[in-house]
């Protein structure tokens, strides 16, 4: 997965920016600066002529980063030209070493393809962002969900260890210390997070509140869940589609289909991702179609969820052999929704590729139901008892970076 600047524009934030872009072309259109503007309008809105923008404006000035790193987006985007976008990523991280975006794309790139050199990189982007803290905790959850919680667990230690000023959000920032231990050890995730809403109760408003939700929800604690629902809806307010989003998730893992296909019917539409093919980001972070498909049935909608079920198999089959961008996430929710359908060997195998690509798959939670459709199958078997061993290994790493971080620090 490439990482982008440019999110999608509001209408009225598109027109100031179309505005913007066509006056300073009108101004200079032989500016890098402008072209790569357009070029980058042109990218966010799906329209053409977006490649010959970017290359006009590298042959304008072939040391704009900028350009370079937006081309390096485009190029991701598009079947078989993943070596151009790589290339280019580089390029634009020569060219601006202090490009954080374009270090999230690297890294990425290099998980991808050489995972052996990934803790020299990401120590190297350690040094690099020494004395910006903010950037280091901006890396931990990309690593975590890549799949290198140590890796992330280094960024957060670096950052702790740094002179330079933290100005991000206080929750952003306990939720950075905090997200490293997903997967490893949510119990202390519960810990961790419950103390420092004690500690800080305006942090009750924040988005650390989801994870903590998910961390009890993978401990099996519904009736914490419901407690946090309860204090969230009246916070929020009982129809906000966030919330919602994840009481559908939950209550479908719980078997609590009636409550899940109500707090459905509030958060949806659910966005598509676009990088997966999926049902999108509002139900814990991917893996909303099998919990949905599992609402739909148990409330009389078998028809409808096979259907929906089909046409998301069918998507992911023709994107698997060119989806080496949608990352170890992409292998485990293509899983998920295969073994919620039965397709066992599918789903293997797809789970086999996400742990080939990472240490820990941040998605790969054997508790979820759809999973549990594989036990007794020998290579899931076999992968289960694969990634308890790596959680042991990883998180016995993790502490002892802990010690050694905290000898250091002390006088």
């Amino acid at each position: 997965m490439l990482y982008s600047e440019t999110d999608e524009l509001r209408p009225d934030d598109l027109r100031r920016a179309e505005s913007a872009v066509y006056k300073a072309l009108s101004l200079n259109p032989d500016s890098s600066e402008a072209q790569t503007a357009y070029a980058n309008l042109l990218r966010s809105t799906n329209r053409e002529g977006a490649e010959d923008a970017y290359r006009r404006a590298i042959e304008l000035n072939p040391n704009n980063a900028e350009a370079w790193h937006g081309y390096a987006v485009y190029l991701s985007a598009l079947p078989g030209r993943s070596e151009e976008s790589d290339a280019a990523t580089r390029r634009a991280l020569e060219l601006d070493p202090r490009s954080l975006i374009t270090w999230l794309n690297y890294l990425g790139q290099v998980a991808r393809s050489d995972r052996a050199r990934l803790s020299d990189e990401m120590a190297r982007v350690t040094v690099v962002f020494r004395d910006v803290p903010d950037a280091l905790l901006s890396l931990v959850a990309s690593a975590v969900m890549d799949g290198f919680p140590r890796e992330a667990l280094r960024f957060v230690l670096a950052a702790g260890a740094s002179d330079g000023p933290v100005t991000v959000a206080p929750d952003q920032a306990r939720f950075s210390s905090a997200f490293p231990w997903r997967n490893l050890d949510e119990e202390r995730v519960v810990r961790e997070v419950e103390a420092a809403l004690e500690a800080n109760p305006s942090l009750r408003k924040g988005p650390i509140m989801f994870l903590l939700i998910d961390a009890y929800g993978m401990l099996g604690n519904e009736p914490r869940l419901r407690e946090l629902f309860e204090e969230l809806a009246t916070r929020r307010g009982a129809d906000n589609r966030d919330l919602n989003a994840r009481m559908a998730f939950w209550y479908s893992v719980f078997d609590r289909y009636d409550e899940a296909a109500r707090a459905l019917a509030l958060a949806e539409p659910i966005p598509e991702d676009p990088l997966s093919g999926g049902l999108g980001i509002s139900i814990n972070v991917f893996q909303a179609l099998p919990a949905k498909l599992r609402v739909l049935r148990a409330t009389g909608r078998e028809a409808e969820a096979n259907d929906l079920a089909q046409q998301y198999l069918a998507k992911w089959r023709g994107l698997r052999p060119q989806a080496r961008e949608t990352g170890t996430f992409g292998w485990v929710d293509f899983a998920a929704l295969a073994a919620s359908e039965g397709y066992r060997d599918e789903a293997v195998d797809a789970l086999r590729r996400a742990m080939d690509e990472s240490d820990l798959p941040y998605l790969f939670r054997p508790a979820l139901p759809w999973f549990r459709n594989l036990e007794g199958h020998p290579g899931y078997d076999a992968l289960v008892r694969e990634r308890d061993a790596r959680i042991e290994r990883i998180r016995a790493e993790m502490l002892a970076l802990e010690a050694a971080e905290k000898k250091e620090a002390t006088p």
